[in-house]
């Protein structure tokens, strides 16, 4: 049920990150943004990290809802980069 809770509030930020470039008004907030969604997909590697090496037993299904979190969430940092917004 978590899976699909996060699974969804990931797909409806896929479909808001498309508009989020407007919505920085400072080039801190488009950091923060594209630091958290990186922090997300960081946690769901991480899971499926654990799995391939072995630390945490293989569960198919788990692995599945990660990855499609992680396919979903993919997208998300690329509204976060535009015209203003450098690296630190």
């Amino acid at each position: 049920m978590k899976s699909r809770i996060a699974l969804l509030a990931a797909a409806a930020a896929l479909t808001a990150s498309f508009s989020a470039q407007a919505q920085f008004a400072k080039p801190e907030d488009a950091i923060k943004y594209r630091q958290s969604a990186l922090s997300v997909m960081g946690t769901h590697t991480g899971r499926l990290g654990a799995m391939v090496a072995g630390r945490v037993p293989f569960d198919a299904k788990v692995a599945q809802d990660n990855a499609a979190v992680i396919a979903t969430v993919a997208a998300l940092p690329w509204g976060g980069f535009g015209a203003g917004h450098r690296r630190r």
